[in-house]
C-alpha cells in the first residue's frame, strides 16, 4: 500500500515537474499561461482523485482491522469459556476463578 505522505510528494514533484517543464518550453506568455491553467486544473483533478483512494484503502485496512480483531476478541473468549467449563467439571478442586486474572490479561493482550 501506497504510504500517503509519499503519494502527496510524488504529486508535488509531478506538479512542479511539469510546470517548469511548461515554464522553459519555446511559447509565448499567454500561449504558456493558458498551457499552464490546463494542466493544473488536470493535475490538481488527478490528485485529488489519489488522495481519495489513498483513504478509501485506509479506511478499507482499518475496517478490516476492526473486524479481526473483534474476531479475535470473540475466539479468545469463547476459549476462556471452555476452559471455565472444562475445569469445572474436571472436579479437581482448583477454582474456576483461580486463573482468571491471568487469563484476562491474555485476552486483554490479544484485543489490543
Amino acid at each position: 500500500m501506497i504510504n500517503k505522505s509519499s503519494l502527496i510528494g510524488f504529486l508535488t514533484g509531478v506538479f512542479i515537474g511539469s510546470i517548469a517543464s511548461m515554464l522553459y518550453a519555446p511559447r509565448s506568455g499567454e500561449e504558456t499561461r493558458q498551457l499552464l491553467a490546463e494542466n493544473s486544473s488536470e493535475i490538481k483533478e488527478k490528485a485529488m482523485k489519489s488522495i481519495q483512494e489513498v483513504q478509501d484503502s485506509a479506511l478499507t485496512a482499518i475496517e478490516e482491522a476492526q473486524a479481526r480483531a473483534e474476531a479475535l476478541n470473540k475466539e479468545a473468549k469463547e476459549r476462556i469459556a471452555k476452559l471455565r467449563e472444562a475445569q469445572t467439571a474436571g472436579g479437581n478442586g482448583q477454582s474456576p476463578e483461580g486463573d482468571q486474572p491471568e487469563i484476562e490479561e491474555m485476552v486483554e493482550s490479544q484485543a489490543a
